[in-house]
């Protein structure tokens, strides 16, 4: 009887190593880019001059009484190369982490804007000492296309695409 047990424990850990290693997504280059695109969340360290400085068409539209409102139906492109595309509006990079894939070079439209939301953690921009503004995107689908051929693993590819796919962007990591 304790052979059995033996014998199906250790298949089980074999299959859950196999199962592992079959979800587990590919890896990407490490790269300059990739560390300073988000940088630490709470105090803006490891941000480039290019990332602190928010574009000047979107500090303006930031700066209006119903800018969440007038950012609605903007083209949104990546300001810097690396940009990280979360489900929700907080940078979450634990174990569990909420990033959807990242859009690798600058100046690719991501989507167009549908809403705007405050950060739900404790990140602040640097510069106005204020909660960073997320922007929710629907996803362009050259980009999502992107994700899901390089940058997702056959067990968590989407099966079926939706009509819509949304993400949140910061705004220190995009441009009009």
């Amino acid at each position: 009887m304790n052979k059995k047990y033996l014998i199906y424990g250790g298949i089980g850990v074999v299959v859950l190593i196999a199962v592992y290693y079959a979800t587990k997504s590919p890896a990407l280059p490490i790269t300059d880019e990739a560390s300073t695109s988000e940088g630490d969340p709470e105090t803006g360290k490891d941000k480039t001059k290019e990332q602190i400085t928010i574009d000047p068409k979107l500090a303006s539209i930031t700066q209006e009484k119903n800018w969440v409102k007038n950012i609605k139906g903007k083209n949104i492109y990546a300001k810097l190369d690396n940009v990280k595309l979360r489900k929700t509006e907080v940078v979450n990079d634990g174990v569990i982490n909420n990033l959807y894939g990242t859009v690798d070079k600058s100046g690719t439209l991501i989507g167009v804007a549908v809403s705007a939301y405050l950060d739900k953690g404790k990140a602040t921009n640097p510069i106005t000492k204020a909660p960073y503004n997320w922007i929710q995107i629907k996803l362009a689908d050259s980009v999502y296309k992107d994700i899901q051929k390089n940058q997702r693993n056959f067990a968590t590819r989407d099966l079926f695409k939706a009509p819509n796919v949304y993400v949140f962007v910061r705004e220190d990591v995009i441009k009009l």
